[in-house]
């Protein structure tokens, strides 16, 4: 066991939107005035919106990124709310790749194991992976997680998105109640 320090730069919830987007990697469906997080990762940028409806919870992850590997990531943590900010038994944690690949695992009694979800995952890229010959835009994540696979308390859950940016070796993260 360690000793983690964070730093939280923002001081309030935010609330997720009623709708249902079609997860399609297109953010066309979601709109510009929703409630966003803005994370910085040294090399990369990301905006992360959320959503819901009455079936399933949905984030749109906008990253910017000139040079996108694929050593790059975003990683969700959909946690239950927990005294002490500590992450919640029945977490789930989905780490995506530019590439589309995708790895789900749940958190149990102080570990990750692997998660056969349902979740639905899609990225559109804005460039080439590991070409440095070019400059790329970034890419965008949508996700869909059904509703029944997170544990929610009185419809609050405690949400952490964190991006990785290899090239400079750069993370970005922030905890925040989002729906």
């Amino acid at each position: 066991r360690g000793i983690a320090l964070a730093k939280f730069a923002l001081n309030h919830d935010i609330s997720a939107t009623r709708r249902t987007p079609s997860i399609d990697a297109d953010n066309s469906d979601w709109a510009n005035k929703d409630e966003a997080l803005y994370l910085d990762a040294s090399g990369a940028t990301a905006n992360v919106r959320c959503s819901s409806d009455a079936e399933n919870v949905y984030f749109l992850v906008e990253v910017r990124d000139n040079t996108v590997s694929k050593r790059d990531k975003v990683t969700l943590v959909a946690s239950p709310v927990a005294a002490g900010n500590v992450t919640g038994n029945g977490a789930l944690r989905l780490t995506l790749v530019p590439d589309g690949r995708s790895a789900i695992s749940r958190y149990n009694s102080g570990k990750w194991s692997s998660f056969e979800s349902s979740a639905v995952m899609k990225v559109a890229l804005g460039g080439t992976i590991d070409d440095n010959s070019d400059e790329d835009e970034g890419y965008i994540l949508e996700v869909s997680v059904p509703k029944e696979e997170l544990v929610l308390s009185d419809g609050v859950l405690v949400f952490n998105p964190e991006i990785y940016d290899a090239a400079s070796n750069g993370t970005g993260e922030l905890d925040n109640v989002v729906y």
